[in-house]
């Protein structure tokens, strides 16, 4: 089992350090900080698709993701040429017969930000050791790459309208179009996670995503970087007051 944290607005706000995480975000509705420590992983989400669980915590609209990322070997490609899409999927919980593990289930949400549509920038560039590369199933790169990217997404015309206490997939995929082979990654967060572990589209169904054997940390939990805010004027509305930590068990 592992102790899962979730952030309400202002428990999120204490604890993001100075104002470069929320320079580019409205008041957070869920995030899931990058492992900036050089010993995460970046998982391979180039023409791959990559998804992992939030909570709902009050019904508000969605009209903004934030995802944070690496290039192969910092190899970081022209943006004209890269474009994101973004979807949101029901959860399909563990049941008896299925899979040991909870996944996506119904795509409820879906939109392609193309070059332009979406803002980029160089969020921290690593101290000491470089972070690693994974593309799955098995391919581990030890000692890759030292930037990380914040990549930021509005759609406050075609919000995604969620359920309060309802469990949630996001899921991106990035698509590079040079002739150069480079390749980004989605970043991991720090060991201390919340709910199931992230998982990725082998073309026949989501698999389950653990650090591999060759990373720093083979066979513990994984999940993915990334912030979800709601609709400011809903935000607003709500008069939403302090919020703490709360710790929850992984859901089985």
């Amino acid at each position: 089992m592992r102790k899962a944290i979730l952030l309400g607005c202002a428990g999120v706000i204490g604890l993001l350090s100075a104002g470069r995480a929320l320079a580019d975000l409205d008041i957070p509705k869920w995030i899931q900080q990058p492992d900036v420590s050089g010993r995460g992983l970046d998982v391979d989400m180039t023409r791959l698709m990559l998804a992992d669980d939030f909570l709902c915590l009050d019904g508000t609209p969605l009209t903004d993701a934030h995802v944070w990322a690496s290039w192969r070997g910092d190899a970081v490609a022209d943006h004209a040429t890269v474009a994101f899409t973004l979807k949101f999927y029901s959860d399909r919980p563990v049941s008896g017969g299925g899979a040991d593990y909870s996944r996506p289930d119904t795509e409820l949400w879906s939109m392609t930000f193309e070059p332009g549509d979406y803002t980029a920038r160089l969020y921290e560039t690593l101290g000491g050791n470089k972070a690693e590369w994974y593309t799955p199933p098995g391919v581990v790169i030890a000692d890759d790459h030292a930037e990380v990217w914040q990549y930021n997404f509005a759609f406050p015309d075609k919000p995604f309208d969620q359920r309060r206490d309802r469990i949630y997939w996001l899921a991106v995929e990035a698509d590079v179009s040079t002739v150069a082979n480079e390749r980004i990654g989605w970043k991991t967060t720090p060991l201390i996670q919340w709910n199931d572990n992230a998982v990725w589209w082998d073309g026949a169904g989501w698999q389950e995503l653990v650090y591999p054997e060759g990373a720093h940390f083979p066979g513990m939990d994984l999940n993915l970087a990334f912030v979800i805010t709601p609709e400011p004027a809903t935000l607003a509305l709500l008069g939403l007051g302090a919020a703490g930590l709360v710790a929850r068990r992984r859901r089985k």
